[in-house]
């Protein structure tokens, strides 16, 4: 054991989920140290653990981005080198959170980025995915088998809602009494969303929705929380967003309560062009609501095997009667299952396994 207070763990980003998973170790004696949010803070931590006699036994590379900056971005690789140089001569052994398989959300100079990816493939000891439905998946995309492991994410926290929350409750209840106005059944899905260009829903939302033309009473509304990318091809998606009678467009980037909400909201929307699992995943599923997803990228290998959801191809005829009907008939044993399966407390020792063995 090192240091008074048991193992500690160094992730090269921290976030909610950081936080949550530390949470979870620290009942087994793990620490996640935290860290200034300075260049160098890695290698400044890990050697003051080491001289102090509290080494850092964990380090975990995690989300990769690059910068717009060619300049930068060399620096993050140069900065990646010596933290594997560092990690190797203290005995400091080396993970890798894989959250996106086949390519980083934001990466501007490719090549770099793909060395990057390389160089710490190689210097891993584990390649964990955040799912155990992508292990096959990371193999077919060039992950050696022999490394890769899995771990996986848990419930939501409890958020407390705000003024916000109550004004958005109430532009959904307005906004579904509209659609309702001539007797149709109506089913609400919901989008938050963060800008990255790999998200296809803000390209794809207003194929989702509107009247079935061959069933008019069946009508599918989308409620879209978030802020633009920026580009031709999502300004254009914006201005149809914008003029949609069947979109409720909130051009606005703030913490939703979807458990405040939940009574008013049908089935949860999502669409990423890359093999990621995205979060959304966890609150659908806590909410027990389904995911309805394009058939592109990860999710809907996860939406299949796991009984989430439903998927759909861009431009199908009659989606909106296939929606509507797929809400009122699926299940939530798949939702239940997929929970049980995942936890930040089996995540943590799926880490801790992987750390020690």
């Amino acid at each position: 054991m090192s240091g008074k207070f048991g193992k500690k763990i160094l992730f090269f980003v921290n976030d909610f989920k950081t936080d949550l998973w530390g949470a979870e170790l620290k009942k087994f004696n793990y620490e996640v140290v935290q860290r200034e949010n300075r260049f160098l803070s890695h290698i400044k931590i890990l050697l003051t653990g080491y001289f102090k006699r509290e080494k850092i036994d964990a380090f975990i590379f995690r989300y990769l981005n690059d910068h717009k900056s060619l300049n930068h971005s060399i620096l993050y690789l140069s900065r990646d080198i010596l933290i594997i140089f560092v990690c190797k001569l203290l005995g400091t052994k080396i993970l890798w959170i894989l959250h996106n398989i086949d390519r980083e959300t934001n990466q501007y100079h490719p090549r770099l980025i793909a060395f990057r990816r390389k160089i710490i493939h190689f210097a891993s000891k584990k390649v964990m995915v955040t799912d155990p439905n992508l292990q096959e998946v990371a193999a077919e995309n060039g992950i050696d088998c022999n490394k890769i492991d899995w771990l996986c994410f848990g419930i939501p926290g409890r958020v407390t809602y705000n003024r916000k929350n109550v004004d958005l409750k109430n532009r959904i209840t307005g906004f579904k009494n509209q659609l309702q106005k001539s007797g149709e059944i109506v089913r609400i899905g919901l989008c938050v969303s963060g800008p990255a260009r790999k998200k296809l829903h803000y390209l794809l939302a207003d194929t989702i929705v509107g009247k079935s033309s061959k069933i008019p009473h069946k009508v599918v509304g989308l409620v879209f929380i978030g802020d633009f990318p920026v580009g031709q091809k999502f300004d254009l998606a914006k201005k149809r967003m914008q003029d949609s009678p069947y979109i409720l467009f909130i051009d606005d980037s703030f913490e939703v309560n979807e458990s405040y909400i939940s009574d008013q909201i049908d089935f949860y929307y999502r669409s990423l062009s890359d093999l990621s699992v995205p979060y959304t995943v966890y609150v659908a599923t806590n909410e027990r609501k389904p995911l309805v997803a394009h058939n592109f990228g990860a999710l809907p290998i996860l939406i299949k095997k796991e009984r989430l959801g439903f998927i759909v191809d861009t431009f199908e005829k009659e989606i909106q009667a296939k929606i509507s009907d797929y809400v009122s008939s699926w299940s939530p044993k798949g939702a239940d299952q997929f929970l049980e399966d995942r936890t930040w407390t089996v995540a943590a020792t799926r880490l801790i396994r992987a750390i020690e063995d």
